[in-house]
């Protein structure tokens, strides 16, 4: 393959043009008033978001520009994996950052001079950061649900979860059949997955309650009618729900004929799908339905099952998407319970811990269903990606606090730094970014409300949405305190590797894919 390079000089300016394009492109979505993007892709119809990590990852650049760009979009899906929003943020943060430090190149001074007092300024603009954080009250939560979402409703929805669910909250987003949001609190354990086909529901219908069922639980594949057909004549008349890694088409066929004549009320359910955690998972269920757990693992074959492996409960609730086992909390449960407690605790992966979580939430009835109305498919796929935003932000502020909001925490921050320390004085100006940048998306003149907060309290700040001055605090205008400082960490990150490089390779003759328009 021919192999373009470009070095020194030429490569800066490259890499800051691409920078200006792509936080530009991002940075006009920030705030109350900023614009949307309409996203036509060949894989979805189009739809329009404000939602600064979906716009990064859609827009494409000539190939000169497209491997800068998959870095800097970087700082954008780092903090939307770590803490599901500020991805905007985080990028105008980027831009400010990356352009204030070439300054200081272009006098001379090393990429790594600049990257280690950088590094330093950041760390303590994060402490303080985190010393001002307050303890979010349920209004707050409502507050932080309303600005993430950019809607009043669903700040409301997502508040009345967290009010009735204190901690270890699980919120499945769902669309809904209609054009109104709603929720759905959880009483039983949830499974994310329905029955595997829908002649299983009496009549064809939208879901089925089925009491005092029995519980045959494993983690084999039934492959064939005759590794079932001994428990399934011993339960002629009775009620049992399987729950298995999977269902050959032939044994789903033959238990929906076995429903469909009155014989047996049985229907089939497959596994939740967390791959590794599967076995522990299947474990919960067997806890709360007092059901032994078949499985190879165990030296226990289907062919063998009694009823005495079975389990109970009061009753289950099926649908083609969920189902919801209801029983009464017995002492092994509340052990088991504890004992996940005790696993989150020592754990130090989120992605792991959010496991824990999820599963101590089904365990503890503390699951809540959010059904997402919209009128359209477009407005279904934003209305969607709000809440989602809105909910990690809500668990991201519930756990590490939260901070003043539209961009007046950073400012406040900017105007303790040192102007004759280098880091500090980039950061300085950088930690302003934001609030101008929401600032100039409502179309009002920057400096004049700068000016005017110059002089004002620490809680004093602009209300872009209604154009005034207000306290923050009292107007709900708060942002999670992780936000800001995962928006600035990843920021800081991605600018100092694009201030070290000089030398850009890429391949001439790289096919475009032209399946992706922007429309700003």
């Amino acid at each position: 393959m021919n192999k373009e390079i470009i070095s020194g000089k030429e490569a800066q300016e490259l890499i800051k043009d691409t920078v200006i394009k792509l936080c530009d492109y991002v940075g006009m979505t920030l705030g109350p008033k900023g614009y949307n993007a309409i996203i036509d892709t060949d894989y979805t119809e189009p739809f329009i978001t404000n939602d600064g990590v979906t716009i990064a990852k859609n827009l494409e650049f000539e190939p000169r520009e497209e491997a800068i760009a998959k870095i800097i979009k970087e700082a954008s899906i780092k903090t939307c994996d770590k803490v599901g929003d500020g991805t905007t943020s985080s990028l105008v943060l980027l831009k400010s950052m990356y352009t204030e430090s070439l300054k200081y190149i272009d006098k001379g001074i090393s990429p790594l001079i600049i990257k280690e007092n950088l590094s330093k300024s950041v760390d303590k603009v994060c402490d303080s950061i985190l010393l001002s954080s307050r303890k979010p009250l349920l209004k707050d939560i409502e507050n932080i649900a309303t600005i993430s979402s950019g809607n009043n409703s669903y700040g409301k929805i997502i508040s009345s979860i967290f009010k009735k669910n204190k901690s270890y909250v699980k919120i499945i987003i769902e669309e809904s059949n209609n054009e109104k949001s709603h929720i759905e609190f959880i009483d039983g354990y949830f499974i994310e997955n329905g029955v595997v086909s829908s002649y299983m529901i009496n009549n064809r219908l939208e879901s089925e309650l089925i009491k005092n069922p029995y519980f045959l639980i494993t983690d084999y594949k039934i492959e064939t009618v005759e590794q079932i057909i001994s428990i399934l004549n011993a339960l002629k008349g009775k009620s049992l729900v399987i729950i298995a890694e999977s269902f050959d088409e032939e044994v789903i066929e033959f238990l929906s004929s076995l429903k469909s004549n009155n014989e047996i009320n049985v229907i089939g359910i497959e596994a939740p799908n967390y791959s590794e955690n599967k076995i522990d998972i299947l474990e919960d269920i067997c806890i709360y339905t007092n059901a032994k757990l078949i499985s190879s693992k165990k030296g226990k074959i289907l062919e063998s099952v009694s009823v005495n492996d079975l389990g109970t409960s009061i009753n289950i609730k099926v649908s083609r998407n969920n189902s919801v086992i209801k029983n009464k909390i017995n002492e092994n449960i509340k052990t088991r319970i504890r004992y996940i407690k005790r696993l989150i605790s020592k754990e130090e992966s989120d992605f792991k811990k959010d496991i824990l979580e999820s599963r101590l939430s089904y365990l503890s009835s503390t699951t809540s269903v959010i059904y997402v109305g919209a009128k359209t498919k477009s407005e279904m796929i934003l209305n969607k990606m709000r809440i989602e935003d809105a909910v990690y932000a809500c668990k991201t502020a519930i756990k590490y606090g939260y901070s003043l909001g539209g961009g007046k925490e950073l400012y406040n921050v900017s105007k303790c730094l040192n102007e004759n320390d280098m880091g500090d004085a980039i950061l300085k100006l950088v930690l302003i970014s934001p609030i101008k940048q929401i600032i100039s998306n409502s179309g009002e003149n920057t400096d004049k409300i700068i000016n005017e907060l110059s002089d004002k309290k620490l809680n004093i700040g602009y209300d872009a949405y209604n154009n005034k001055i207000v306290d923050l605090i009292e107007s709900g205008i708060i942002d999670p305190t992780y936000v800001l400082i995962e928006s600035l960490k990843n920021a800081f990150s991605i600018s100092s590797i694009l201030l070290t490089t000089s030398l850009i390779i890429v391949t001439k003759d790289k096919k475009e894919d032209k399946n992706i328009t922007e429309v700003l």
